[in-house]
C-alpha cells in the first residue's frame, strides 16, 4: 500500500498516458492483493477506459476496456463482460493486429472468454490468432497450444485436441514450464477416458496432482481431482472416489469463485452417495446443490452461460450486419444489402431455433436424471424397510426419514414448478406419481398397526375399549401422534393437508364430548 501511496504522488502530473497505464495497474494491484471482486478496483479500471477513451488512443483504449474484461471474466461476470470483451474487439478490428499493446495478450483473453460461454470454433480461431505473435521462448506458447486442445477436445474434435495438447506437453518441457506440463498430462488423461483406458488416464492424473500439489496450484489440483474422481466412477472405484471427492471439495470451498466447481462436484457426489448407499445424505447434498445454483444465477451457471452465448453471438451478428451495411451503401446497392441481413437473420433464427431445441432436450436430460436418482432412492428406502422393520422403533426411524423424503419431493415439484421444466411434470407427472407411491399404503398401515399392537397391547386395548366409536381413519392419527409424530409429518405421511388432521381432531373431540380429555391424556402419557 505504501507503493501504491508513492505511485500516485508520482503520476499527479504525469501525462494522461502514463494515468492510464497506472490505473489499470492499480486495478490489478488491488484484485490480486484483495483476490477478488472491489469496489476500487472497479473505480480505477473505469477511470482508465474514460480517460483513454477522451484522449482518443484506439490502442490504450482497447488495452484498459480488455484488462476489465480479464477482471470481470476471472471472478465469474460473465454477462457484465460481454459487453467490455465486444466493445473491445469491435475496436480492435478496425486497426492493425500490430498496432495492438500485447496482440498475443488481447487475442488470447478473448479466445478464452468465447470458450467458456460455449463458442468453440470462435475461441480456437482467436487462441491460433494469439499464437501467432507468441515468444516461442516463453510460457505463452504452450499454454495457447494446450487451451486449444482444449476446445477442440470440447467440441469432440479428439484427432486436433491430442495434436496439440502433445505439443504443448513438449514445448513445456523445453521451457520448463512444471505447471503447464502438469496441465497437458491432465488434459491427455480426458482422452484417455473417454477411450475407455481408465488406467492409463488414472496414472497421468495422478501425475498431474502431484506436480501441482507441489507447486501449491489449487486450482489445477482440484480441477485433477475432478477428472480423477470421474475415472474411479468409470472404473467402479467408489469409495477411493468418494475420498479424493472429498479433498476437492475442500479446496472450492476455499475461494468464492471456485463455486462453479463446487456445484459440478456436489452433483459428483450424488452419484457415489447412491453407489454407495449413504442415502440418508442425499437430501442434504440436493438442499446444497440448489443453493448454489441459486448463487451461480447470475455468474456462471449453465443458464447464464446459454444466454451470455446467445447474446454475444447476436451482438456480432449484427456487427457483421453494420459492415455490410456501410461497405455496401457505398455503392448504394440496397438489394445487396436485404439479402445479407436476410441471410445472417436467418442464420441467427435457425441458430437460436436449434439452441432452443437443445436446451429443451438439456431440460429433459435432467428431469429424466432427476426421476431415476429419486427412483433409485426410494428403491434404498424400501430395501431399508425390509431390512430393519423387525420392531416399532425401526418402523418409527423409517417413517421419519420417509417423511424427510417426501419433504424433499415436495420441495422438488415446487421448484419444477417454477423453472423452464414445469411442462415437463404436467406431461409426465412422474414426480407426483413417485410422492404417491411414499405416502403410507394400506399394507404400510397393517404393518404398522400390527406392529404397535404386538408390542403396546395395553393402550391398544384401552383404546379399542373404551373407545369404540374410532375410526379407522382416527386411529392412523391417534398412533402416529403417539408415537411423537407432528401435525406437519402425520400430514405427509397420510397425504392430506394439515388442516384436515386438525378437522379430524375437532370431529372426534365433539363426537367424544367430555371423554376426549381422557383420549388425550392416554395420547400424551408415556408408553
Amino acid at each position: 500500500m505504501n507503493d501504491t501511496v508513492i505511485l500516485k504522488k508520482e503520476l499527479q502530473n504525469s501525462s494522461s498516458i502514463k494515468k492510464i497505464i497506472s490505473e489499470t495497474l492499480l486495478a490489478q494491484a488491488y484484485f490480486r492483493a484483495l483476490d477478488g471482486k472491489n469496489p476500487k478496483s472497479e473505480f480505477h479500471f473505469k477511470n482508465s477506459i474514460e480517460t483513454a477513451v477522451k484522449l482518443n488512443n484506439p490502442a490504450l483504449a482497447i488495452w484498459a476496456e480488455l484488462n476489465y474484461a480479464e477482471y470481470l471474466y476471472r471472478y465469474r461476470e460473465m454477462t457484465r463482460a460481454m459487453p467490455v470483451f465486444l466493445n473491445a474487439l469491435n475496436a480492435a478490428e478496425k486497426i492493425p493486429a500490430n498496432e495492438l499493446l500485447f496482440p498475443c495478450w488481447s487475442f488470447k483473453i478473448v479466445g478464452y472468454y468465447m470458450g467458456t460461454i460455449g463458442d468453440y470454433d470462435e475461441a480456437v480461431n482467436f487462441l491460433k490468432r494469439a499464437q501467432h505473435y507468441a515468444d516461442r521462448n516463453s510460457s505463452e506458447l504452450p499454454e495457447l497450444l494446450d487451451n486449444i486442445g482444449q476446445y477442440y477436445y470440447l467440441a469432440r474434435n479428439y484427432i486436433q485436441a491430442e495434436k496439440y495438447y502433445t505439443s504443448a506437453s513438449i514445448t513445456a518441457l523445453q521451457i520448463k514450464d512444471e505447471l503447464r506440463y502438469a496441465k497437458t498430462l491432465g488434459n491427455l488423461a480426458l482422452i484417455r477416458k473417454d477411450e475407455g483406458d481408465y488406467n492409463s488416464a488414472a496414472l497421468l492424473l495422478k501425475k498431474d496432482i502431484d506436480i501441482s500439489e507441489r507447486l501449491g496450484a489449487q486450482q489445477n489440483t482440484m480441477f485433477a481431482q475432478i477428472a480423477l474422481v470421474r475415472v474411479f466412477i468409470k472404473a467402479g472405484k467408489w469409495e477411493e472416489a468418494a475420498t479424493l471427492l472429498q479433498k476437492a471439495e475442500t479446496i472450492s470451498r476455499s475461494k468464492p469463485y471456485y463455486m462453479s466447481s463446487r456445484r459440478r462436484i456436489a452433483e459428483i457426489k450424488l452419484d457415489v452417495f447412491q453407489a454407495l448407499n449413504r442415502i440418508s445424505e442425499i437430501p442434504d447434498i440436493r438442499r446444497e446443490i440448489k443453493m448454489l445454483d441459486d448463487s451461480l444465477r447470475w455468474t456462471d451457471g449453465e443458464q447464464t452461460l446459454n444466454k451470455t452465448h446467445l447474446m454475444t453471438q447476436k451482438t456480432l451478428y449484427q456487427q457483421k450486419i453494420t459492415k455490410a451495411n456501410e461497405k455496401l451503401s457505398s455503392r448504394n446497392n440496397l438489394f445487396v444489402i436485404f439479402v445479407v441481413v436476410a441471410g445472417i437473420g436467418f442464420v441467427l433464427f435457425g441458430w437460436h431455433l436449434l439452441r432452443l431445441k437443445k436446451n429443451e432436450a438439456q431440460r429433459k436430460a435432467q428431469y429424466d436424471s432427476l426421476i431415476t436418482a429419486l427412483e433409485k432412492e426410494k428403491v434404498g428406502f424400501e430395501r431399508t424397510l425390509m431390512e430393519t422393520r423387525q420392531t416399532l422403533q425401526d418402523q418409527v426411524q423409517y417413517l421419519k426419514s420417509k417423511n424427510q423424503y417426501i419433504e424433499q419431493l415436495n420441495s422438488e415439484i415446487e421448484t419444477i414448478r417454477l423453472s423452464a421444466s414445469s411442462h415437463l411434470e404436467e406431461k409426465e407427472g412422474k414426480l407426483h406419481q413417485l410422492l404417491e407411491s411414499h405416502l403410507m399404503t394400506e399394507e404400510n398401515w397393517q404393518i404398522f398397526r400390527r406392529q404397535f399392537q404386538k408390542e403396546y397391547p395395553e393402550f391398544y386395548g384401552n383404546l379399542s375399549l373404551e373407545f369404540p366409536e374410532i375410526t379407522p381413519a382416527n386411529l392412523r392419527v391417534i398412533l402416529l401422534q403417539k408415537l411423537g409424530f407432528s401435525q406437519v409429518e402425520i400430514s405427509r405421511l397420510l397425504g392430506i393437508t394439515q388442516d384436515a388432521v386438525k378437522k379430524s381432531r375437532q370431529r372426534l373431540k365433539r363426537k367424544l364430548g367430555e371423554r376426549y380429555e381422557k383420549l388425550s391424556e392416554m395420547i400424551n402419557a408415556e408408553l
